[in-house]
């Protein structure tokens, strides 16, 4: 049975994807240019974002993956990406690098995947997304959003609280407190996982679309440009050592 492509065929160079792309008419040498010699094309699996080519958009999606992982690395000698990957208290910086770590080796196998047409890749990449990356981020977000409602008491008190009372040194919270920017550390926080979230969500969406294309339609379609079946010798009519060529040469040996 023949299996269909769920997706509208698009048409490519003024024919439609799968059939033979019209031709030019020879140049008077009876050369053909080289684009008409051209048999097989790849076909665009839709968009995505309103304007981007469904491919590119899920090569942007792991690229962005691979920079937000690379910030939640980098947590580990600075404070300067806390805001955009969180980890307020000492659990979640060590749940936001064993993210960054796992986001970095997986993304860069989606990029592969995409580049390579390799489904699997790519669909083990976004697997990672939605069912360990986003859980870990909202795990993260609530408890850095109650670590960070006694960010203006420490403010008051300039810092210093926790290693005062004999707890681990708090350089995430300690650091927003001694600059007195909770309400905006907060604030930027709260919106900037937000709109993580939601973009991840729908990136993924359009990610399984790719993935789900590869695999139920040919990424290459190859045509022949032949209007009459090939004739092929099946050998039906003469044994196998008296094919059409050693009939030939017999008959000219024989002469």
């Amino acid at each position: 049975l023949e299996r269909r492509c769920p997706l509208a065929p698009t048409r490519v160079g003024g024919g439609v994807s799968g059939s033979s792309p019209p031709r030019r008419p020879a140049a008077a040498d009876g050369s053909v240019e080289a684009e008409d010699m051209t048999k097989h094309h790849e076909v665009s699996f839709g968009s995505a974002c309103g304007c981007l080519n469904l491919r590119t958009a899920v090569q942007l999606f792991a690229a962005c993956t691979l920079l937000h992982s690379l910030c939640g690395v980098l947590s580990l000698a600075t404070e300067d990406t806390r805001i955009l990957v969180g980890g307020y208290t000492l659990t979640t910086s060590t749940a936001v690098s064993v993210l960054g770590c796992l986001g970095v080796v997986l993304s860069v196998v989606g990029l592969f995947g995409v580049h390579d047409n390799h489904s699997a890749w790519v669909r083990s990449f976004v697997n990672f997304a939605v069912l360990i990356r986003l859980p870990g981020i909202l795990l993260v977000f609530g408890f850095d959003l109650f670590a960070l409602r006694r960010c203006e008491y420490l403010a008051k008190l300039g810092g210093g609280l926790d290693s005062a009372a004999g707890k681990a040194y708090n350089v995430a919270i300690e650091t927003v407190a001694v600059h007195q920017a909770c309400a905006q550390t907060r604030a930027w926080y709260i919106a900037l996982t937000l709109v993580d979230i939601g973009l991840s969500l729908y990136a993924a969406s359009f990610t399984y679309r790719w993935c789900h294309a590869i695999d139920q339609c040919p990424v290459y379609h190859i045509t022949l440009d032949e209007e009459a079946p090939l004739k092929l010798n099946t050998g039906y009519r003469y044994p196998r050592s008296y094919g059409a060529h050693n009939v030939q040469q017999q008959g000219v040996s024989q002469l």
